[in-house]
């Protein structure tokens, strides 16, 4: 009897564990990503879709890319970094062409580094680095990616293209509802 009680508590935790990391898009880093070039691919973002992404960087590999795809949604990409107590990670943001857009450098130990309004094109990918800055991690980072799409009835009337024509990244807020 204890082990069918056992079993099944274990058969719910697994379905429920599987259940999140599907929703969720759970990847690794690969090596060598320390360049632009080098970047880990990411799985492509799709409407209100989360990416979780565990990677470590330290004193003796201290920058991580990645690229980060929409591949039919033009939307805002929320980041946010978050790590272990004892180390401190920035975050910055390029489009495809390698020009920056945005970062979050908050040079605490142990805070959240976020980064809100981006923009995100189809087929056009943004790249996240992310930069050791100080301490030991225990544990690998988390970078929580989502995408909130933009569509017609979230935005102020011909906010869409105006926002596809735009040569920036960084979302204007008056163009929301």
């Amino acid at each position: 009897m204890k082990k069918k009680l056992v079993l099944c508590v274990a058969l719910v935790f697994l379905m429920s564990s599987a259940t999140v990391f599907a929703e969720i898009g759970y990847s690794f880093e690969h090596e060598p990503n320390d360049t632009m070039e080098d970047a880990c691919n990411t799985p492509v973002l799709n409407d209100y879709d989360n990416i979780r992404i565990a990677g470590t960087a330290n004193s003796n590999d201290k920058v991580d890319w990645y690229e980060i795809w929409s591949v039919e949604t033009l939307g805002e990409v929320k980041f946010k970094l978050q790590m272990d107590d004892f180390v401190d990670y920035d975050i910055y943001i390029y489009n495809q062409d390698g020009n920056f857009i945005s970062s979050s450098t908050i040079r605490e130990k142990g805070k959240i580094e976020r980064i809100r309004n981006i923009l995100i094109r189809p087929e056009q990918p943004l790249y996240a680095k992310i930069v050791y800055v100080s301490g030991e991690p225990i544990e690998p980072y988390d970078l929580l990616v989502k995408l909130y799409p933009l569509y017609e009835s979230n935005l102020k009337s011909n906010a869409i293209k105006q926002l596809e024509k735009s040569d920036t990244n960084i979302i204007d807020r008056s163009l929301l509802k």
